[in-house]
């Protein structure tokens, strides 16, 4: 498969995307090999280009680059971060909870809350406690 010839823009910045999809976000680029380019044997993806029309991925064991395409038209390179982050969420919610736990989903979605997870947790806690110990009362004096 050979991807169109990028504009200006995306030749400006397709190798910036690309070192960052592949050093910050390859959870996510994986995703994108299994929903968007329907491999579902992937273990391993590239992003090595970014068009007007999605990601190029090199997969490993696949020969051909593939196209994972943005699910919606682009104007120019100012609307691939927006792309990028609604490609993550459909393919990790495509892909279902076993795929989300495995691939550090949550935990890197949630990491910088982590300080107040543990105060939230512990409030939650707290309050099925105080909700079962009133249930349990008003059973008893009925």
């Amino acid at each position: 498969m050979s991807s169109p010839p990028p504009s200006s823009s995306f030749s400006s910045s397709s190798a910036r995307i690309c070192k960052h999809m592949n050093e910050d976000h390859p959870s996510s680029v994986l995703s994108f090999a299994l929903h968007y380019c329907k491999i579902p044997t992937a273990t391993h993806a590239t992003v090595i280009d970014v068009t007007e029309e999605g990601f190029v991925l090199s997969i490993e064991g696949i020969e051909e680059p593939k196209l994972a395409k943005f699910p919606e038209n682009i104007e120019g390179v100012k609307d691939v971060r927006r792309m990028a982050v609604m490609m993550h969420e459909e393919s990790f919610f495509s892909l279902g909870l076993m795929h989300r736990l495995r691939h550090g989903y949550y935990s890197s979605k949630y990491l910088k809350y982590k300080k107040y997870a543990i105060h939230v947790a512990a409030v939650t806690v707290g309050l099925g406690g105080i909700t079962a110990v009133a249930l349990f009362r008003r059973k008893r004096i009925k």
